[in-house]
């Protein structure tokens, strides 16, 4: 198919995204993704990583726990935050979720050159 107009263009554009918005919608009716850790089954996790980690917050409300985490939490409080996000994009499996960490691990060497090359 060759596009010869950004309208044809912008067309074929919004037709993908609206399938993909059905298909999306469709799988999570079905309850095929469920990508959410539910830690308050978990004992010993504090109440506001509870609140941070649940899938019903607001971004209003999650960007605030976020904060107060930053600041005030311990880091045992935050690496736990991190592995349940970690958890979540590995489908809850342990071993993706550590593999996932490993792979960051690995690559903040390069993101702190790419920071350094950019503030200069």
């Amino acid at each position: 198919m060759k596009i010869t107009t950004e309208k044809t263009l912008r067309k074929i554009i919004k037709e993908q995204l609206t399938n993909l918005a059905k298909e999306a919608k469709k799988l999570n009716e079905q309850g095929e993704i469920d990508l959410n850790l539910d830690v308050t089954k978990l004992q010993g996790v504090p109440k506001n990583l509870q609140k941070l980690l649940d899938p019903d917050a607001s971004p209003q409300k999650f960007a605030a726990l976020d904060a107060e985490l930053d600041e005030k939490g311990s880091p045992q409080h935050q690496a736990f935050a991190l592995l349940a996000f970690a958890m979540n994009y590995a489908d809850k499996d342990v071993k993706g979720a550590v593999s996932l960490l490993k792979k960051a691990q690995s690559l903040a060497p390069n993101v702190q050159k790419m920071m350094d090359k950019s503030k200069k």
